[in-house]
């Protein structure tokens, strides 16, 4: 809004009580303007008063601030939301101590009626969580959100209201929480997540929650917990399971594995081996193909655990390496493939080239041309995940 005066400016500049002024006047234009608003204020101009929110201290939120933040978002979470998740976001804080009062109202208003409603309490959400760097708080913040997913102020029928709240809790990944703490939360979010994955059957919604899973798989340090270990096999066989879910069930696993946590997949390996099965009887199916690929990347990198898994993988690495029957390289895959399958045909020939590149042979090209066409996508995603994989790739071994 082009009406609301423009506040850009270094506090810092002011000095004694010019300073106290400037600041008390500010703060009297948030708490006597700003949010109690009858209308919602730009976001454009609420970053205008970052410098200005950097420095308050607790005294001065816990007192002045919270108490009026909470009231707006109680009488107009509509209107209130969005300027108290700018707000949230342009302060230096660590409001950890805040999430017991913020979270609540975050929580219920992530199952509003209203789009934008939901999408402003998302943000908000998102804009406490990078502000607080305990883990017991992002972990509280966490267990809010899925207390209300689950049930706790009445059962939601609507999926986009469950979308937006397993996405506010994927989001949780970028809170400012840091080493361990991280690891510690990601077990916790797959705990929470896999439960939901128990009795959830829309489509939709389970892939998003697999989507947003990943994002937390990612954070895994020394293995993979058990929750998901144990309902892998069980989600990828149902029968309500659609090719769209178990290929996001495949690259949220993908997502989780690298050096320290591939021991911890192996028990995994039969139920990716039936999917590579399928769809070598069934090689004219895209959709069959790409679940494959999925699989096979993961299966590729799993093999690296030790020499008596890789053995066990043997059949499945002379099925890859053999570029001329292996399906991921026909014409047909790859004009059809999807952006998901693309990275994860990438990341398979990424790691043969580099890990066994033993097993290859002398003419990899039907691979290298495959690589090719990923970085020459026409989606941004994966020319994005391709660009890193080549340079590690030292060509040079290939003809030694």
């Amino acid at each position: 809004m082009s009406t609301w005066p423009r506040f850009e400016f270094p506090l810092c500049k002011f000095r004694g009580e010019n300073a106290f002024q400037v600041k008390k006047f500010l703060l009297d234009v948030l708490t006597k303007t700003i949010l109690p608003s009858k209308s919602k204020v730009s976001v454009v101009s609420l970053k205008q008063l970052s410098p200005f929110l950097r420095l308050l201290t607790h005294e001065e939120f816990k007192t002045l601030l919270l108490p009026v933040m909470t009231k707006a978002m109680l009488r107009s979470p509509e209107i209130a939301l969005s300027a108290v998740g700018s707000i949230l976001a342009s302060m230096s804080l660590d409001l950890s101590v805040y999430v017991s009062d913020l979270s609540k109202t975050f929580s219920t208003n992530l199952r509003s009626k209203d789009d934008n409603t939901r999408e402003d309490a998302i943000e908000a959400t998102l804009a406490l969580g990078r502000q607080c760097s305990d883990q017991s708080a992002v972990e509280s913040l966490l267990e809010s959100i899925f207390g209300v997913l689950n049930g706790s102020e009445g059962k939601i029928s609507l999926n986009t209201m469950k979308v937006s709240l397993l996405t506010a809790a994927g989001g949780l990944t970028e809170s400012g929480v840091t080493g361990g703490g991280v690891a510690n939360l990601a077990v916790v979010a797959t705990k929470l997540y896999v439960k939901f994955l128990e009795v959830e059957a829309h489509e939709g919604t389970l892939v998003t929650a697999l989507e947003m899973l990943a994002n937390w798989a990612a954070k895994y340090s020394n293995q993979i917990p058990e929750q998901f270990i144990s309902w892998f096999p069980k989600g990828m066989a149902l029968k309500t399971t659609t090719s769209g879910v178990r290929s996001a069930y495949l690259v949220c696993l993908a997502c989780s594995l690298h050096t320290n946590t591939l021991s911890s997949a192996v028990p995994l390996i039969p139920s990716l081996s039936k999917v590579v099965d399928n769809a070598v009887k069934q090689s004219a199916q895209v959709a069959i193909v790409s679940e494959a690929v999925h699989a096979a990347a993961c299966l590729v990198k799993i093999a690296g655990v030790d020499l008596a898994t890789e053995q066990s993988l043997a059949e499945l690495l002379t099925l890859v390496v053999d570029t001329e029957k292996c399906m991921f390289y026909q014409e047909k895959f790859l004009a059809g493939a999807g952006a998901a399958a693309l990275q994860s045909l990438t990341s398979l020939i990424t790691t043969l080239l580099i890990s066994h590149v033993d097993k290859v042979g002398s003419t990899p090209t039907p691979m290298l041309r495959s690589l090719a066409i990923c970085m020459m996508s026409s989606v941004s995603s994966v020319r994005r995940h391709a660009g890193p994989h080549c340079p590690q790739i030292e060509f040079c071994q290939l003809w030694k």
